[in-house]
């Protein structure tokens, strides 16, 4: 049997911004959600709460796909050896927009995320390599972006992992997106 098309569930084309599938996915909770339909019969109550369960499948699908997307590859960082705090860049095949929600979805898995302002700043907490904060900056760079990482101590007695192993724990959460 052929999964369920997530583009189909929310109404919108396929291909549409993350942005699209969002607003399609809230125009449909407004109008499906069972704590909308309270008092209905309980066999209404539970059509409608597997229909939400299905939309909200389908926007976390989607979500992955924007993910999935995310072409990521190191850059050389810079010559000389790399202390505790110095920032450390890659490159994501992806513009601003796109490459800030890839990252928003890799860094959720990763800990806790503090500050966004999308799409040129992420600041995180995140528990691997080790405890640390970490502030990822994006720049627009020739069709892609060009993502600087700063890592903090999480604690003030605490040491800070390097910023090429958070990069290093960020690449590879980015490509195992692109793979499920």
């Amino acid at each position: 049997m052929t999964p369920p098309d997530p583009w189909q569930i929310l109404g919108i084309p396929a291909g549409s911004s993350l942005a699209e599938a969002r607003a399609a996915r809230r125009r449909l909770a407004k109008r499906l959600h069972p704590d909308v339909h309270t008092g209905r019969p309980p066999a209404e109550q539970a059509e409608l709460s597997a229909r939400m369960t299905a939309v909200n499948r389908a926007l976390t699908d989607i979500e992955a796909q924007w993910a999935a997307e995310a072409m990521v590859k190191p850059v050389s960082p810079a010559p000389g050896p790399e202390e505790p705090g110095d920032p450390d860049t890659f490159s994501v095949e992806l513009l601003p927009v796109e490459a800030f929600e890839a990252l928003f979805l890799a860094a959720y898995g990763l800990g806790d995320i503090l500050v966004t302002d999308e799409p040129y700043l992420l600041e995180l907490y995140l528990t691997e390599p080790s405890p640390c904060f970490c502030r990822l900056t994006l720049v627009p760079e020739a069709g892609g972006s060009i993502v600087t990482v700063d890592v903090g101590p999480a604690a003030e007695s605490g040491e800070a992992p390097t910023a090429s192993a958070v990069v290093e724990v960020l690449v590879a959460e980015l490509n195992a997106l692109a793979t499920t």
